[in-house]
């Protein structure tokens, strides 16, 4: 064996434990993926490994034998990297913490010489000058991070001078009043059917005109938007859309037309948004080709296949929302339109102390987003009068609750200025609830075949229902004695029978 070959079996086996670490232990990647990028890697299929590792962390999937080589497969590259017989030889590897550690600095080590080589050979050719090979050596050896191979830049430190000195750029401002700035999350809450997209492409429609939105000085005539929704038909876009630009003028159209899109569903896979792996990377090739500056994902739930009621899952799917949307244009801005619980109990968080629990799972959705706008209906039947109230706003003081009125012949929300928003709120909050059965109260909060503690039940019809602890209490016992609810003796958890 030539050293040149046991150099690279050594190089290889200090890669294959490296890699088989990151496949086995629960908390690795955690730990060593964002400190690694695949160029530092010799063995090209060791590269495609690694880089289907990332992809499956990315989709918050358990990284492991089975989930690596399926992502290969997906990428049609399982057979370059030795088919499921090659990925099982490397995951299977002698491995741990510490020769995984031990390895990573070898790996390291080993690129720094391959860049150093390649620099020394141009420099024997002729192509660089003394001080050019000293500066690409400095370059190699520089630390990004603790060992070189971190992709991340360092943090960005300012002092409390260089702050006061900066300078912002107006149009960043989208909405002045601050309930829409470049780059940040915010969401538009209200119950199913209220008129909340049709709202969303009117506030579009408004940018994209230099028109005022709801008595809003707008301030974003140049941004374009995409819209990615599940629930509209064209039939339904036309409808709206034809009525809404006859409120507009002929040059205002023109410029409308040029900087809004929308996602329809016209193939069988246009319903399917849910963030994964795919779905990712067709959303970010939309964007990029529609060049656009602000997306609206329509409704929420319909990116995750998951219960948004859970913490998790909902932080989730906003962390992946805020990342598909920013990637290539970090002031771009996510926008989410989000279901809001539903009655009478819904409607009397559309205003006051309880306006920030308004959305469903309001706990995670009000941590992550800067700015949330709810919208609930004034009348029990009838859509058409909205109340606009705000849910959050942590860039500029919020804004008092208005009503909007629906013109039906435009389809576009003018202010209501001679609605009584004093008496619909003493009308709301006095009226008698009428008392729904437990079976019916629960049925509505918990999702079928998901399994639950007793306190999350009761907290979830507490928030749902505006109901005191002992009430809600007294709906749990009542559903778990007329067989409502099923009880896991084993994992003492309770589901919908």
């Amino acid at each position: 064996m030539t050293p040149q070959a046991g150099h690279d079996d050594l190089v290889n086996g200090h890669e294959e434990a490296f890699l088989a670490y990151l496949m086995s232990a629960p908390d690795a990647c955690d730990k060593f993926l964002h400190r690694v990028s695949e160029h530092i890697l010799s063995v090209p299929h060791h590269r495609k490994v690694l880089a289907a590792i990332r992809d499956v962390y990315d989709e918050r999937d358990k990284v492991n034998l089975l989930t690596v080589s399926d992502r290969l497969s997906d990428k049609r590259e399982l057979e370059e990297c030795g088919g499921r017989h090659g990925i099982t030889v490397i995951a299977t590897s002698t491995t741990s913490e510490e020769i995984a550690e031990s390895a990573l600095d070898a790996i390291v080590e080993d690129c720094h010489e391959r860049e150093a080589l390649k620099v020394g050979k141009q420099w024997v050719a002729g192509e660089l000058t003394v001080d050019e090979v000293a500066a690409k050596l400095d370059e190699i050896r520089k630390p990004h991070e603790t060992n070189g191979t971190l992709k991340r830049a360092p943090l960005t430190i300012r002092t409390i001078d260089e702050i006061l000195g900066m300078t912002f750029d107006p149009a960043d401002l989208i909405l002045p009043n601050g309930y829409l700035t470049a780059g940040d999350l915010t969401a538009i809450c209200g119950m199913g059917g209220v008129g909340k997209s049709r709202l969303v492409m009117q506030f579009a429609l408004c940018c994209r005109s230099s028109r005022d939105f709801l008595g809003w000085q707008t301030n974003g005539r140049d941004l374009r938007f995409l819209f990615l929704q599940t629930e509209n038909s064209c039939r339904r876009l036309k409808d709206d859309l034809v009525r809404m630009l006859s409120a507009f003028k002929p040059e205002e159209q023109k410029h409308i037309k040029a900087g809004i899109f929308f996602h329809t569903l016209e193939g069988n896979d246009d319903g399917f948004l849910t963030l994964d792996f795919e779905n990712k990377e067709r959303i970010k090739n939309k964007l990029a080709e529609t060049r656009a500056d602000a997306a609206v994902f329509d409704p929420l739930r319909d990116f995750n296949p998951e219960d948004l009621n859970s913490d998790k899952f909902m932080g989730e799917t906003l962390r992946d929302i805020s990342q598909v949307t920013k990637r290539g244009n970090p002031k771009r801005v996510p926008l989410v339109i989000h279901h809001a619980t539903t009655g009478r109990a819904g409607v009397q968080k559309t205003t006051g102390w309880d306006r920030s629990s308004f959305g469903r799972n309001s706990k995670v959705l009000q941590m992550m987003a800067r700015a949330v706008i709810n919208v609930g209906p004034a009348k029990p039947d009838d859509n058409s009068t909205l109340i606009i109230a705000s849910g959050k706003c942590n860039n500029a003081p919020e804004f008092s609750p208005f009503a909007a009125k629906l013109n039906f012949e435009t389809m576009l929300y003018a202010r209501d200025e001679d609605f009584d928003l004093e008496n619909w709120k003493e009308e709301v909050s006095s009226a008698k609830t009428r008392s729904k059965p437990a079976k019916e109260i629960l049925r509505a909060v918990l999702t079928p075949g998901r399994e639950y503690e007793r306190k999350k039940i009761i907290d979830l019809v507490i928030e749902e229902e505006l109901v005191s602890p002992a009430t809600a209490y007294r709906i749990v016992k009542e559903g778990k004695a007329r067989r409502i609810l099923r009880r896991n003796k084993v994992a003492k958890t309770y589901a919908l029978a």
